[in-house]
């Protein structure tokens, strides 16, 4: 088990929490990992509501939706993604912003629910965008998703601006996975 010793701060505990709840995920120790999540969600939720350290907060609430969409737990990844978004909302977190319409996106594709799944994914490519990071995930997302629906002219293009995003960044292996997509 990974255990280490916490400081008095309450922001370092958190997100010490969150990084050793995904090194227990990465490891496939899942449940391990959602114990953490969950043993101290609870624990930092006074901090937000003093708005000690939302950013802290919202950090652990996505570890653990990550976590439990991995697990396939859907309804419990969507209640910490919303309760996310709820956490940053008017905050200027474009970046958790970003991953958490993204992670909704994908939530509602895996379950069919095709329109709410394009209105996270299409937010999603926004903020990236608004914050000049990286929206090649998304876009692909989006592409599968219009795949999914029959509108190939439309994938074909979210892929390809996939590409395009992928090529910018200059991460060779999101480039060589945008060229997979396209075929």
């Amino acid at each position: 088990d990974i255990d280490i010793k916490f400081p008095d701060n309450r922001t370092a505990i958190v997100t010490d929490i969150t990084e050793i709840a995904l090194l227990h995920a990465y490891r496939g120790q899942y449940q391990q990992a959602l114990h953490k999540v969950n043993h101290h969600l609870d624990s930092s939720h006074f901090a937000v509501r003093k708005n000690v350290d939302r950013q802290a907060y919202s950090n652990l609430l996505l570890t653990k939706a990550r976590i439990e969409f991995a697990l396939g737990e859907y309804v419990n990844a969507e209640i910490a993604l919303l309760k996310c978004a709820d956490v940053i909302a008017h905050y200027p977190f474009s970046v958790q912003k970003a991953e958490v319409n993204h992670l909704l996106g994908l939530l509602y594709k895996d379950q069919g629910r095709f329109s709410e799944s394009a209105t996270y994914l299409s937010n999603s490519i926004a903020e990236a965008k608004k914050e000049n990071i990286n929206a090649t995930m998304p876009l692909h997302a989006l592409g599968d998703l219009f795949f999914l629906q029959g509108l190939l002219e439309a994938g074909i293009i979210k892929h390809t601006e996939a590409l395009a995003d992928a090529k910018k960044s200059n991460i060779i292996p999101l480039q060589i996975q945008s060229h997979i997509h396209i075929g």
